[in-house]
């Protein structure tokens, strides 16, 4: 997963992959090592979608490349943006920080384990998640505009993250 990961992200993930690792290179550092360092942030969901393959005995980039298309559809990247921008200035800050992005992951794999057992594995990550929002697709479309308007402010607080992260686990409801 972590050796694919290049060919696995899609829009704002893959922005941003491509932006650290042109930076990085910018800076003198070799591609190849850039290229590495520049997937570690989208590397932490590696664990997660390894887990949901091993557990339900899936491939495990088949996962990923719906993990990650279902989290730029409902645009999760710019969620956990904004929380990782929340301060730290003392313990607690860094705790509630730290909950909420381990929630927002959690609850990503979840999702992404829902799209997966109620779609036809036979689809590509795309067509499996518009067939699963086109269960629901109001909840769906409700959500992804929630969570537009939160992460449009740049200085969104821990109480619109929260209620951001409300938002996404209301999805885990959605038949």
């Amino acid at each position: 997963v972590m050796a694919a990961l290049p060919e696995l992200l899609t829009g704002r993930e893959l922005r941003a992959f491509h932006n650290r690792r042109d930076a990085l290179v910018g800076q003198g550092v070799a591609e190849e090592l850039a290229t590495r360092v520049a997937g570690l942030p989208p590397a932490y969901a590696a664990l997660n979608i390894v887990e949901t393959a091993k557990r339900d005995e899936l491939d495990a980039l088949e996962v990923a490349r719906v993990h990650f298309a279902l989290g730029e559809r409902l645009g999760l990247s710019g969620l956990t943006d904004r929380i990782l921008m929340l301060p730290r200035d003392d313990r607690w800050q860094s705790m509630a920080r730290a909950a909420l992005r381990d929630d927002l992951h959690a609850v990503h794999a979840q999702l992404t384990a829902q799209v997966l057992a109620e779609t036809d594995p036979g689809e590509p990550g795309p067509a499996r998640i518009s067939a699963w929002e086109a269960d629901d697709e109001v909840v769906v479309s409700r959500a992804v505009a929630t969570l537009e308007e939160i992460c449009s402010d740049d200085q969104a607080d821990l109480a619109r993250l929260s209620v951001g992260l409300r938002v996404v686990r209301t999805l885990l409801a959605t038949p």
